[in-house]
């Protein structure tokens, strides 16, 4: 999402912070799911649930995804 632009003057959700040029314009605001207007990430992803046994974020995200798409229909 960052490459593609997306999290340009955005808040987004990551377990490690980037000090990567494509965030330089983004805001890291923690772990969970962060929704910032059409944007929605999840800091955790099954893999690094795994490997750090910790709670994997995909539930959360779908969860959010699903009332997003509600809210925009009705």
């Amino acid at each position: 999402m960052a490459k593609a632009g997306l999290l340009k003057n955005k808040k987004y959700a990551s377990a490690i912070e980037f000090s990567d040029p494509y965030f330089e314009s983004s805001t890291l605001s923690g772990a969970g799911v962060v929704k910032d207007g059409n944007i929605i990430t999840s800091g955790i992803c099954p893999f690094m649930a795994r490997r750090d046994e910790i709670q994997d974020g995909t539930e959360e995200l779908a969860i959010a995804l699903v009332k997003a798409i509600k809210a925009s229909t009705d």
